[in-house]
């Protein structure tokens, strides 16, 4: 099956409030599909919004058009996995999954250094560095 899980998501309803905000007031554990299709050749996707758990919040889900009918099983494993207190209504797997991919902050360190000696130049900070330091 191929899908994705967005924490956030830039949908918004018809009033300007964001979808997931919105849609994630409703109590219980719910999904509601299509919120959108897309027919886009590079992003052939059915869009669902799903609440995986009773206390969590809601995300969106993006399903390969071609495989809506195995969309209840997808909700149902994915929520049979959000029960983490650590993120309480996100599947543990993709806790894990981010975690992994983070880069820690020794590491990041070391790897500009690198990259500082190997261009010969300073790298510049973006803007996700300058507000970092700044808080």
């Amino acid at each position: 099956t191929i899908a994705g899980v967005s924490k956030n998501s830039s949908m918004l309803t018809d009033t300007g409030h964001s979808a997931l905000a919105v849609l994630g007031k409703k109590s219980g554990t719910w999904y509601y599909h299509p919120i959108a299709v897309s027919s886009r050749p590079d992003h052939q996707a059915s869009v669902c919004v799903a609440k995986l758990h009773p206390m969590g919040r809601a995300f969106r889900v993006d399903i390969f058009d071609q495989q809506e009918a195995v969309l209840p099983e997808l909700i149902g494993a994915l929520a049979s996995e959000a029960g983490d207190a650590a993120f309480l209504g996100y599947p543990y797997g993709l806790i894990e999954a981010d975690r992994f991919a983070k880069v820690r902050a020794e590491e990041k360190s070391y790897l500009r250094v690198r990259a500082e000696i190997a261009f010969g130049h300073l790298i510049d900070e973006d803007a996700h560095s300058q507000l970092n330091k700044a808080v």
